[in-house]
């Protein structure tokens, strides 16, 4: 009775502690996952405005896997409210991406996103006091009329005077700046309200995001939305469980109370006696375990993302070269670099085959991938522009 009662009162403290700990979770994670998402119909999702692009003639996709790569097919990246930052990788590539007659737009009303905006020698600050309300200081945004516009925001662009031009706010307090990059344009506000899906309701602010996308991206063109660097609910419970004090707290009360448990528990079980039969099998299951694991590291080494990604910047390459030169990008390497004989110099050749023998090594690890992206990069940027 005593052994039956312990069971049943450890039971209900540990659906106490689920309770608590979900509860935790809850209130630190909230219910808005979707904050900026186009996948999102929550107030501060951005689904309205999407479909708003769809009715204004716009392509609209999105980017959920990583690493997030925009292409020549895509005329402008918005990245709204994300809360993750860029990798290495991904801020090696944007700029250059920007510089080829790329539109970034940044809508950001936090401030986990210090590398990406630093790429551009910009970044997002606290203010004293909140913004409510803000009016269009340029033209370039504000025709047809918007008046003011509703932003809700504690945030400001920190730009120094003269870096780029201040819509929305002052040399003090810019709110939305935008400056030519190369080719191609950043866009900085440091509020996301108007073109949330309660935002974008808000008199004034649809036509100000009418205007704003009208401008900077021509119609037809393809947009593509960043939906990669989001923590969604499942990884936010883990951070509060992990970096908190009451989930630090919850996680010990709970692992005491399962050591609790099997203590108790072990009186119930039967001890089952070794004999080489038994032994015998666990080595067997000892083995095949090895096994596996060793065939899923092989697997893994075989489908590496960091080879895709290597052979996604090659084939990038061989196409600029072959539109260059009026080459045929799908020959065989050895062709290609046949036919490239005709027009490249001796140097230029000889770094094309160093960076092919680097594309054909088994593995590659995070650094000498980026530096060989890198040197990618820069080949395509020293080509003569056609």
């Amino acid at each position: 009775m005593s052994t039956t009662r312990d069971l049943i009162l450890v039971t209900l403290v540990l659906l106490l502690t689920g309770a608590l700990i979900v509860a935790g979770v809850q209130q630190y994670a909230g219910t808005d996952s979707g904050h900026g998402s186009m996948h999102s119909g929550e107030a501060d999702g951005v689904q309205r405005f999407t479909a708003q692009l769809s009715t204004w003639g716009y392509i609209v996709t999105a980017n959920n896997q990583s690493p997030l790569l925009p292409d020549a097919a895509d005329t402008a990246l918005f990245v709204l409210g994300i809360n993750e930052d860029f990798d290495a990788l991904e801020a090696a590539w944007l700029p250059t991406w920007v510089q080829a007659g790329g539109t970034l737009l940044i809508a950001q009303d936090n401030e986990k996103t210090r590398r990406l905006l630093q790429l551009f020698d910009v970044d997002i600050k606290r203010t004293w006091r909140q913004v409510e309300t803000a009016t269009l200081q340029l033209p370039a945004f504000n025709w047809p009329l918007v008046g003011d516009v509703t932003l809700q925001t504690r945030y400001r662009v920190d730009a120094p005077c003269g870096h780029a031009a201040i819509h929305l706010g002052d040399c003090d307090t810019p709110l939305l700046v935008s400056f030519g990059y190369g080719r191609g344009q950043v866009i900085v506000l440091s509020s996301i309200y108007p073109f949330t899906n309660e935002g974008i309701q808000v008199p004034g602010n649809l036509q100000f995001v009418a205007n704003l996308v009208g401008t900077a991206v021509p119609s037809g063109s393809r947009i593509r939305f960043d939906e990669t660097h989001r923590v969604n609910n499942a990884q936010q419970s883990r951070a509060w469980l992990w970096t908190t004090p009451t989930g630090w707290g919850l996680l010990y009360t709970l692992l005491l109370l399962l050591t609790y448990g099997w203590w108790q528990g072990r009186s119930l079980s039967t001890a089952v006696p070794i004999t080489p039969t038994t032994a015998a099998n666990e080595f067997a299951a000892t083995q095949s375990t090895d096994e596996f694991i060793t065939d899923m590291a092989r697997l893994y080494q075989q489908s590496s993302q960091e080879k895709n990604i290597q052979r996604h910047f090659w084939q990038r390459l061989k196409r600029q070269l072959a539109r260059q030169y009026r080459c045929d990008y799908n020959l065989p390497d050895t062709e290609f670099f046949a036919e490239l004989l005709l027009y490249q110099d001796e140097v230029d050749i000889a770094r094309l085959l160093s960076l092919h023998a680097e594309l054909q090594r088994p593995q590659i690890t995070e650094s000498q991938l980026l530096w060989w992206v890198t040197q990618v990069v820069e080949f395509t940027e020293a080509l003569p522009s056609s």
